[in-house]
């Protein structure tokens, strides 16, 4: 399978130096989508993506679903622009899809200091909330996880055709955990693999990102509270 990893653009350009070059190594054969939501990123020299500049910041979950829809890879992984991909990563997150069931698939996350961040996420609705939160625990790779976090998030385009990123609604956040639940309700499996690590600096959106969270918590519950 081939892979297109899509990269919204915010914040520190330094970050996305890394990301970008980190994804050039490391995979060379991956198709790298990055949508300038700056409007001036410059690619590091050498750096091989296709740049789609943004004239204003369209926000975090437009820009996944434009860089999917420019996209020609059986496989979409989105990833923000403060994270960058360890070596070997790519092999195995791709491999998962091998099984038709598998819609989703998320990698072992770790900060900055090597520390575990998420281990894929856990999601919940029903009794008039939803939402979700960072799995922290160590475990083996699976096939039975709840959701994905968006920092780095592998999905198959054939399920994306079937549950689109709904980037009216969750603008800025949350995106992952409504997707999360979409895939789950349409009965695509979401694994988690172990072997496959992600670095990711929780950095890359500044406040910005969580000046409208109490309307989307309320859009998320209205969605998916009673369902």
């Amino acid at each position: 399978m081939r892979a297109s990893v899509v990269v919204p653009i915010w914040g520190d350009p330094t970050l996305t130096d890394q990301c970008v070059t980190e994804l050039n190594r490391t995979s060379p054969n991956a198709e790298v989508i990055m949508i300038d939501n700056t409007g001036s990123y410059q690619l590091p020299p050498g750096a091989r993506a296709w740049l789609a500049r943004q004239s204003m910041n369209i926000g975090c979950a437009p820009a996944k679903a434009l860089g999917a829809a420019l996209s020609s890879g059986d496989v979409i992984i989105t990833m923000d622009c403060d994270a960058y991909p360890h070596d070997g990563w790519l092999e195995p997150l791709l491999a998962v899809f091998d099984d038709p069931a598998v819609g989703m698939a998320g990698p072992r996350i770790l900060n900055r200091d090597e520390t575990l961040q998420t281990a894929c996420i856990r999601v919940w609705h029903g009794t008039g909330s939803a939402g979700g939160e960072n799995r922290s625990d160590e475990h083996a790779s699976n096939k039975d996880e709840l959701g994905a976090t968006g920092a780095c998030m592998a999905i198959r385009r054939t399920a994306l055709d079937e549950c689109p990123i709904d980037a009216e609604t969750f603008l800025s956040t949350y995106d992952d955990v409504d997707l999360s639940l979409q895939f789950k309700e349409a009965g695509w499996l979401i694994a988690y693999v172990a072997e496959s690590t992600v670095t990711h600096g929780s950095v890359s959106t500044g406040p910005e990102r969580w000046a409208n969270v109490h309307d989307i918590i309320a859009r998320m519950n209205a969605k998916w509270g009673n369902r």
